[in-house]
């Protein structure tokens, strides 16, 4: 007879939710630091030409900063409200729909990227229709709002 207990391995047997808030954060925010890495850091705005080509990449981000904005409004509202409005399974069918972010382009001319903000528009008129907090954000004019502006809020909370 064998009197030694078998171990159990604990790691194996715990299997926590995985947190898809910080999921969705951390995928939209490797794209973020992709553009900001790639296309804007080295432009100076002291020089005329970096100006321009700053307003041409900032142009062509705009559904993508639509996006960016939407989801900007998605994650402060429990803060604004005091209330968790958006629960793990609304974060979990968002992160349906951000999990391949990096793979997809994040230009306006790419439908990848319209397709997105069509799904985000959607999961919000299903979920939160009389919401006016998201409506603001999906109808806001966002002319003035710049590439810097809405990745420092993403992604440090700057209002």
């Amino acid at each position: 007879m064998n009197n030694e207990q078998s171990t159990v391995p604990w790691k194996y047997l715990y299997n926590p939710e995985p947190n898809y808030r910080e999921m969705c954060r951390e995928k939209i925010n490797r794209v973020c630091l992709f553009i900001n890495g790639n296309y804007l850091m080295n432009l100076v705005d002291d020089d005329d030409a970096d100006v321009i080509e700053r307003k041409k990449i900032e142009n062509e981000l705009r559904v993508f900063l639509r996006i960016l904005h939407i989801m900007n409004a998605i994650f402060v509202c429990d803060q604004k409200y005091g209330v968790a409005c958006v629960t793990k399974e609304h974060y979990s069918e968002l992160y349906s729909y951000f999990k391949n972010i990096e793979y997809k382009s994040p230009w306006d001319a790419d439908n990848l990227t319209r397709g997105l903000l069509d799904n985000l528009c959607g999961f919000l008129t299903v979920h939160f229709p009389d919401n006016d907090y998201f409506l603001d954000a999906c109808n806001t004019p966002i002319t003035h709002t710049n590439f810097k502006h809405e990745f420092n809020k993403f992604t440090y909370g700057i209002p």
